[in-house]
């Protein structure tokens, strides 16, 4: 919400261009924007001036950063200047209150968003440029939501969404199915009622404007609509309904599954675009069935991102099978029906915590790549290491010798992608592998001037300053810095720069780097030190009390440092 300190923002940003009265140079041009802002409360209402309306111009990229802007007077007259000339994206919005709650904001061309918005110019030829815009009335949509039954829904919510992006409204129904939505966005807007009850028992429905539909599409909100018996009727979703057990019967949460759907065109069992997919924390799998195609359902204990278990489970397919090609075939015969699918797992063994491999260096030929493992526990795990290299849709390949922690591309791996896979192992736990991408070997990527490295002294007290010169191209995401103590990222920081403690005496402390540039591929680099053992401070213990039979004597042992000790 824009509120009074932004108009002090807009005064500061003003003054620091010097472009205030008696700051502008002679020779140099003021470049204006101006105009009246009006409100309508209905699509058939006369617009009418609005007043503590902010209008701002901003830069006409992805950014849409703010250059100036100003406050409308009761009259709904602004003016402002900018400090160059040039096309900028348009900003209109209430402060707050009354205005706030009645109008919708908008950028220049009716976009909720900056996006799609059409910029607005001042120029040397014409330096002043009178641009009036108009802000909408929000709608309101109520109606009844129910299921097929006539019964009323309350596990569902309610929701208009922009078209263009913005601020999204939403609510649910009461205990009788009955709904009222205000701040309806108006122009184009998405409207839907989803299903909230975590078990998946209804299909989205939209409003299209005049009714609920089943597809996807915005409705045409008018200025300050007031849709009355919007009625939603939900149909049940077609889907499998698996549940995933251990031995004991009991639920197992965060298990991997991959849905397999039949291609009647090509014969072959495609697997999701999507993915790690898991359980939920009941064990349960929902995936949306289309009728009278063939499904299967294979589980793998293999995704590490949920709550830490004791145990992890062997993989299975439906129906207690090993594999993907025997697994029995899950058909949806009726729209609206829920086929059953029960797995139970068998234990693998204990669960380790697996750490977060990275690799570092450069895919080009002659050139090396590094994968740093990570933190494996409970320690020791043993670590074993193979490079991999694939190309676009197919199945990844060992590299033949290439077990070690670096590689060293040639030129027959020009064209494909080149993979660290690292695979811990110990008794009596679960064995698991992650396989991470170190680039496409060949093509062109992102460079630093300087090897990666890290500057400073590495004791108690300093500050340690990663050092990699110059990134070339300036890259459009990044540069990302993580830091790790021991194999363990310190959230202390993520900018070049890490200050050492005390408590970090005696570790490794490491610093990464990630840029990136599509189309190119990305650098990383990363770097370690050991930081120097602390000393123990060892004053000299005195003993307090009278050394004679039946007195105490107490030990006193002074300050030790640094704490604890």
């Amino acid at each position: 919400m824009w509120a009074r300190p932004w108009a002090v923002l807009a005064a500061v940003v003003l003054v620091a261009a010097g472009l205030f009265a008696g700051a502008v140079p002679a020779s140099a041009a003021t470049y204006t924007f101006k105009g009246v802002v009006k409100g309508k409360l209905s699509a058939t209402a006369t617009a009418t001036p609005l007043g503590d309306v902010w209008v701002g111009a901003y830069t006409n990229n992805s950014a849409a950063s703010s250059v100036a802007g100003a406050w409308t007077a009761a009259d709904g007259s602004y003016s402002f200047t900018v400090p160059a000339a040039g096309s900028y994206k348009m900003w209109t919005t209430c402060s707050s209150g009354p205005c706030s709650a009645t109008y919708a904001s908008e950028w220049n061309n009716n976009e909720s968003g900056s996006y799609n918005s059409t910029p607005v110019a001042v120029t040397d030829a014409a330096p002043t440029t009178t641009f009036n815009p108009q802000l909408e009335a929000y709608g309101t949509i109520s109606g009844r939501i129910t299921n097929q039954a006539g019964q009323p829904l309350t596990a569902v919510s309610v929701e208009a969404s922009p078209a263009g992006g913005g601020q999204v409204s939403s609510t649910k129904p009461d205990a009788n199915g009955y709904y009222t939505l205000g701040k309806v966005p108006p122009n184009k807007a998405y409207i839907s009622v989803r299903d909230e009850s975590g078990q998946r028992l209804y299909l989205e429905k939209y409003w299209n404007g005049t009714a609920a539909v089943d597809t996807y599409t915005p409705a045409t909100v008018p200025a300050g609509v007031k849709w009355t018996n919007a009625n939603f009727v939900m149909s049940n979703e077609t889907l499998i309904e698996a549940t995933v057990t251990g031995p004991d019967g009991a639920p197992i949460a965060d298990v991997g599954y991959v849905p397999w759907v039949y291609n009647d065109a090509t014969g072959a069992w495609d697997g999701p675009q999507m993915g790690p997919l898991t359980s939920d924390a009941n064990g349960k799998i929902y995936w949306r069935m289309t009728v009278g195609k063939k499904y299967k359902l294979c589980v793998s204990d293999t995704v590490y991102g949920g709550a830490p278990r004791e145990y992890r489970y062997k993989p299975e397919c439906y129906n207690n099978v090993a594999t993907m090609e025997a697994a029995s075939i899950l058909t949806a015969t009726s729209a609206g029906q829920r086929v059953p699918a029960a797995i139970q797992l068998e234990r693998d063994g204990l669960s380790m915590a697996p750490g977060r491999p990275y690799v570092y260096g450069s895919a080009q030929a002659g050139q090396t790549l590094t994968v740093d493992p990570g933190a494996w526990g409970p320690a020791p795990v043993d670590l074993a290491h193979q490079w991999q290299r694939s190309k676009e849709g197919a199945q990844l390949q060992d590299i033949a010798g290439a077990t070690a922690t670096t590689y060293v591309p040639t030129a027959a791996d020009a064209g494909y992608d080149i993979w660290a896979k690292v695979t811990g192992t110990k008794a009596g736990y679960s064995s698991y592998s992650e396989t991470v991408h170190a680039g496409a070997s060949g093509a062109e990527a992102v460079t630093a001037s300087a090897p990666f490295t890290i500057s400073g002294t590495p004791s108690a007290g300093n500050t340690l300053t990663v050092n990699h010169g110059t990134l070339s191209p300036v890259p459009d995401f990044g540069p990302y810095y993580d830091w790790f103590v021991n194999g363990v990222q310190d959230y202390r920081s993520n900018q070049r720069t890490f200050l050492l403690q005390t408590s970090d005496a005696g570790k490794k402390v490491t610093a990464r780097l990630s840029v990136y540039d599509w189309p190119l591929q990305p650098y990383h680099g990363q770097a370690s030190v050991t930081v120097a053992a602390g000393t123990l401070s060892a004053p000299v213990p005195t003993v307090s009390g009278t050394a004679k039979v039946g007195s105490v004597l107490t030990a006193v042992p002074g300050p030790w440092g640094p704490a604890p000790v």
